[in-house]
């Protein structure tokens, strides 16, 4: 009989697929993309009697064509109605039908209407069964198969246990040695967490030890559903009772319960239970203190269900009082799944659910109805299974973009297969181009008035420029810029979609668009002074790490203090504001200079002294070794102090530089420097008896640590002189200030200038005049810059220059071998790749072509790049002096002839 009812499916089946159909009338599809776009273009299709479940796809995405459908906002036909889930009937009508059912599953039977039905006025069947007790609800039915149970047996055994094996006492060990007992006393719960099946029915209980009369609480906690129940106890042994949840918890099979024991009152009765605490995982409580662990011998059983009625009836009856009205259920049922149009048929399913093997036999169904104002009756039914609803419509042009289906991630030409089920709709070539992928803009939500930065976030930026457009849905001109930010003023409050495109020549585009919400005046006056002491808050705490004089003098500078008093004060008047006051209080906001943040930029450590003569102020020069300097305004005379300043410097001082700029960055995009810290060490490699460090610039605006103590001189509005005296070799004097502009490593604004009475330098530019001219009197010791040892020089260059070729070239050839071997651990790999390409090149195919097709077998793009290099000779790995390149060649050529005879093909030089 099996065989007919699935023969007779498949022929069902079958049918319903040769009325089905999918028409695609025509469709346009757009061919270029960028990386993980979504597909564009339209299609233009009719279906009828489709199942809603079928899926458009392309690449690795689908979507179903009922959702398809949706996102076009389609007008469409279903049935069902509904087009949720239907039925089909299966084998013959009849009044009798005895369901074999086997454990934990479920059959449907079904009422079939073929007249269109605007009532049900009554309604029931009987059942018998030949069920025993089971650990599942013997038997249940679902009248529609809408998952809601409106019968099931659930009375629970008072002796049968669905005990599966798990330990029935927890964790509590009967035979562990620290077992020992423990007198219960009141206001005090002792627990053992016990794992047990979700059932509805516990058999609970303990060992105690004692006697006279007193009642015992027991209880068990599920989830959280929590059921107790009180018995008396006289005697020492086993107590239990049975305690019944409301409802098994659905969707569990096993579960920890917590399961406990209590003195109600004392009233004579003094008991003991046994504990240990080996790896414990129940626990006792004193009335609300803490909970301490311990295992108790406490046990828990889970119960079956007893034997069902063998023969009732399923009516109103049955039902009692808990809500459902059959026949309203059912009239609401074809109602509204079937439209009360009963054609070409209606089906009301039952789906019958057991729980243990069983015989199920449905008979004396009636069904009183009203079809046509006409008395109708049916006491027959069908065997049923579910179906897919179908779908028709007529020819309707969708939206591709709707389908949320993708292109892939990677650049260049696949072939798409776009097709609904097995119907193809374009089976072709599209381009993926290189473009970047908008991540998000920021910010997204702004006040109105307010001139606001918006930023693009890629991801994974590339190496490249943009150009990018901005669509700010305003009605203001779009506006296009060259880099990834731009400032905007909303002058209206709402939502705004922002779109941005980021383009470039020759590659793809892509866009974004984003929710702006702008704000009233109201909102926005008080989110900006929120924002605005926010950044005040982390201005504070970004130069955590600057010394603590430096921290001061940032602080007078941006004028922390100054600005918190005038935002709380903005804040007072918002408070009191009405009308146009917020408009006015959001154009003083702006105006004000708040830093959104505070950075070190150019920080830069262990920088070397390189003296610039366009620093050196003789002026000062001559102020501090209070003497004049002769023709101090010639050119050449300048040249000469320069290159006597130059060398003694050299001779006898290692400075070193440290810098770093503190700058402001705002919210509009700008940025302006606040200071410049730096720290200069100078480190005496003779013994000198004075010099000095002059600092140019304005003395007012140059800033000394206060702890240092220096001895300065200030030159007004030109400089501060410092002077250091009496250095013995290796002293390192440290000058720490802060300047008012960033510091430029190409000129440092300060220069050193030598005691002259103390060291011969104005001597020694009388004996070398610097003219370039090695004259009488002038030799390599005394006047390096006029006398240059050339010829040592030279010999000692060329000797550098090949020694320098040497050691290039081995490292060369040892780094083209390391890398070789990494890429081709067997180098008979590398020529079967070589003698491929050549062979491939020779049959017409581009190295486009060859390395698409290598790549399908597995090798890497660097493996194929180096390949095909060392086919054509060119460089393999770093900047190569071709000394050998000859002896590579030959290696190739001689691999490629050697296969000669097993691919038939001659190698050629393909350059």
């Amino acid at each position: 009989m099996k065989k007919y009812i699935v023969l007779l499916l498949i022929i069902t089946l079958f049918m319903q697929n040769i009325n089905a159909e999918i028409k695609i009338a025509n469709y346009s599809i757009d061919k270029s993309y960028t990386p993980d776009q979504i597909i564009s273009g339209w299609v233009n299709l009719s279906l009828k009697n489709e199942p809603v479940d079928i899926l458009l796809s392309a690449f690795s995405d689908n979507i179903t064509i009922k959702q398809f459908l949706q996102k076009n906002s389609a007008i469409y036909n279903c049935f069902p109605s509904d087009c949720i889930t239907g039925y089909s009937y299966i084998g013959d009508e009849t009044s009798s039908k005895t369901l074999s059912i086997n454990e934990r599953t479920s059959k449907l039977i079904g009422i079939r209407l073929i007249n269109n039905a605007s009532g049900v006025s009554n309604f029931y069947f009987n059942v018998t069964t030949n069920a025993g007790k089971s650990c599942v609800y013997p038997i249940s039915i679902d009248l529609l198969d809408d998952g809601l149970i409106d019968y099931k047996y659930n009375r629970v055994s008072n002796t049968d246990t669905c005990y599966t094996g798990n330990n029935p006492y927890g964790c509590f060990d009967n035979n562990s040695p620290r077992k020992n007992l423990t007198q219960m006393i009141s206001n005090t719960i002792y627990c053992e967490k016990i794992n047990v099946t979700a059932q509805k029915g516990f058999k609970v209980g303990a060992r105690l030890n004692g006697s006279g009369n007193q009642e015992i609480k027991l209880s068990v906690k599920l989830d959280t559903t929590e059921k107790e129940k009180s018995i008396v106890v006289n005697q020492s042994g086993e107590i239990s009772t049975i305690i019944e949840m409301d409802e098994e918890l659905q969707g569990k099979i096993i579960i920890e319960g917590e399961f406990c024991i209590s003195i109600v009152e004392p009233n004579g009765g003094l008991y003991s239970i046994y504990y240990e605490d080996d790896n414990p995982c129940g626990f006792s409580q004193v009335g609300s203190e803490q909970l301490t662990k311990h295992d108790f011998e406490i046990f828990a059983y889970p119960l079956k269900y007893n034997n069902p009625l063998t023969n009732f009836r399923f009516d109103q009856d049955l039902m009692g009082n808990n809500g459902i009205v059959l026949t309203t259920k059912i009239s609401d049922y074809i109602a509204f799944k079937y439209s009360g149009v009963c054609s070409p048929e209606c089906i009301i399913p039952i789906r019958i659910y057991s729980g243990i093997n069983q015989n199920v036999n449905i008979f004396n169904l009636k069904l009183d109805y009203i079809s046509q104002s006409l008395a109708n009756t049916k006491n027959t039914f069908y065997e049923v299974i579910q179906s897919q609803p179908t779908i028709t419509i007529d020819y309707k042009k969708l939206d591709l973009a709707k389908s949320d289906i993708k292109v892939p991630s990677s650049f260049g030409k696949p072939i798409m297969h776009l097709y609904l089920a097995n119907t193809k709709i374009y089976d072709g070539e599209i381009e993926v181009k290189r473009a970047p992928k908008i991540k998000q803009v920021i910010p997204t939500s702004v006040p109105a008035l307010y001139p606001k930065n918006f930023y693009i976030i890629l991801d994974e930026p590339l190496n490249t420029s943009y150009t990018y457009t901005w669509d700010f849905g305003d009605s203001t001109i779009k506006e296009t810029t060259t880099v990834d930010n731009i400032k905007h003023t909303y002058s209206k409050t709402g939502e705004f979609d922002l779109v941005v495109t980021a383009s470039k020549a020759n590659y793809g585009e892509s866009s974004l668009k984003t929710k702006i919400k702008v704000l009233p005046p109201k909102e926005g006056v008080l989110n900006t002074i929120k924002e605005y002491k926010s950044y005040v808050n982390n201005i504070s705490s970004s130069y955590t790490n600057a010394l603590p004089w430096v921290r001061i003098e940032l602080n007078k500078k941006i004028n922390i203090d100054d600005i918190m008093s005038r935002l709380n004060a903005k804040e007072e008047e918002y408070n009191e504001a009405t009308g146009d006051d917020y408009t006015k209080i959001m154009q003083e906001l702006i105006a004000m200079k708040v830093p959104k943040q505070v950075i070190a930029r150019n920080d830069l450590k262990d920088l070397k002294y390189i003296p610039n003569k366009g620093q050196i102020d003789y002026d000062i020069w001559e102020s501090l070794q209070d003497e004049s300097i002769d023709e101090k305004d010639d050119e050449e005379k300048k040249e000469s102090y320069f290159q006597a300043i130059n060398n003694w410097v050299r001779d006898n001082l290692d400075i070193v530089i440290e810098t770093k700029t503190y700058v402001a960055k705002y919210d509009s995009g700008s940025e302006e420097d606040i200071l410049a810290y730096t720290k200069i060490d100078l480190k005496a490699k003779n013994r000198i008896n004075d010099y000095y460090l002059v600092l140019n610039g304005d003395p007012n605006k140059i800033i000394f640590d206060p702890a240092s103590e220096l001895k300065t001189k200030e030159f007004e509005g030109t400089g501060i002189g410092i002077t250091f005296s009496e250095i013995e070799p290796d002293d390192t004097k440290s000058v720490e200030f802060l300047y008012p502009t960033r510091i430029n490593i190409m000129e440092m604004p300060f220069f050193i200038v030598p005691n002259s009475k103390e060291t011969p330098v104005i001597a020694d530019i009388g004996t070398c005049n610097n003219n370039g001219v090695c004259e009488s009197g002038e030799d390599t010791t005394n006047c390096r810059s006029d006398c240059k040892p050339w010829k040592w020089t030279m010999i000692f260059l060329l000797i550098l220059i090949l020694l320098t070729l040497i050691v290039y070239l081995g490292l060369q050839e040892w780094y083209k071998r390391r890398y070789e071997n990494y890429l081709f651990l067997n180098k008979n790999q590398l020529y079967n790749l070589i003698n491929y390409m050549n062979n491939a090149y020779h049959q017409g195919q581009t190295k486009q072509q060859i390395i698409s097709k290598l790549k399908e077998f597995g090798w890497k793009g660097e493996q194929l790049e180096y390949a095909w290099k060392k086919l054509l000779g060119q460089r393999t790995g770093m900047w190569e002096i071709p000394v050998f390149k000859w002896i590579d060649n030959k290696k190739v050529k001689e691999e490629l002839n050697k296969r000669k005879g097993i691919t038939g093909t001659n190698s050629v030089n393909l350059k």
